[in-house]
């Protein structure tokens, strides 16, 4: 009997290397900030390295979850690949407006209990 030890993957270097993570991993991953800031090759996160990070992040077609990154290094964000399903029902939980409902109702399927609650919500506040 042979034992198999996996090496945990090296995380990315560049903003490339992180996109190729997230399409390897279903169009989502987190990181932490402290990763984004060392992909971005700044020593500290303020409020312009982090508008920075959001801006290669977006020319690479990757949105980002929450939508405003934080400045705490240890703070987790989801990164996701936009055009995606998953990034269809992220912007759907995010953009409250009546396409969103109807996004996230037909990717839970018709019977779950999620759809039978948003039904219901909305039969009280129609009434």
């Amino acid at each position: 009997m042979s034992i198999i030890i996996k090496r945990a993957p090296k995380p990315p270097n560049t903003y490339d290397e992180l996109a190729k993570n997230v399409d390897e991993k279903g169009s989502i991953t987190k990181v932490t900030m402290g990763l984004l800031r060392d992909i971005h090759g700044a020593g500290k996160l303020g409020s312009n390295i982090v508008s920075g990070i959001h801006d290669e992040l977006d020319s690479r077609g990757l949105g980002h979850i929450p939508p405003k990154l934080d400045t705490d290094q240890d703070a987790v964000t989801t990164i996701y690949r936009k055009g995606t399903e998953i990034a269809r029902v992220i912007e759907a939980c995010t953009n409250h407006t009546e396409k969103s409902e109807q996004i996230l109702r037909t990717s839970v399927g018709k019977n779950s209990e999620a759809v039978r609650t948003l039904k219901r919500i909305r039969e009280l506040v129609c009434e």
